[in-house]
Formats: structure tokens, C-alpha cells, sequence
């Protein structure tokens, strides 16, 4: 399926992906409905903690965090891009 539209084509694009992921993690594991209804909250928590333990492996290290390896997903939660930004140019 051709989409002209950039915009279209990259919504096209996640939502297939995760569809296919899905169908894939539902082959192996039975996964409720009011489960998949928090998704994005689940895939807000994974870059939550992401950010964490780069804080946590700098202080350990004794260094300051690397921008580069938060950026995009501190980006993602605060402006509120679902999918943790797959198909977006962050």
C-alpha cells in the first residue's frame, strides 16, 4: 500500500509494526485485552527507566549523563509521542 502523504504513510507504518509485534508476542503469551489497552503506558515506563539507569550508570561511573542516549526519549514523554517516536524524526 503507497501512501503520498509522509505523515500517513509513517502512521501506516507504526501501526503495521505493532500490529505484527502483537501478533507475534500473542503467539507465544496470552495477553488480556485490558493489558493491551495500557500499551503506550508500558512503553512510557520502558523509556522512564531507560533515563533512569542512564542517570544511575553515570553516578556509578562518576560522569555526567550522556545527552545523546536520553534525548529522544525524554522527547517522546514530554511531548507526548506515542510509540516511544517510531517513524517520527526526532
Amino acid at each position: 500500500m503507497w501512501l503520498e502523504d509522509g505523515e500517513a504513510r509513517l502512521k501506516y507504518m507504526k501501526e503495521q509494526y505493532f500490529a505484527v509485534v502483537l501478533e507475534g508476542y500473542r503467539s507465544e503469551t496470552s495477553l488480556p485485552e485490558n493489558l493491551l489497552e495500557q500499551l503506550q503506558l508500558f512503553i512510557d515506563m520502558v523509556q522512564i527507566e531507560g533515563i533512569v539507569d542512564e542517570f544511575e550508570c553515570a553516578a556509578r561511573e562518576g560522569e555526567e549523563p550522556d545527552p545523546e542516549d536520553i534525548e529522544d526519549a525524554i522527547t517522546c514523554l514530554v511531548e507526548n509521542i506515542p510509540y516511544a517516536g517510531i517513524g517520527v524524526d526526532l
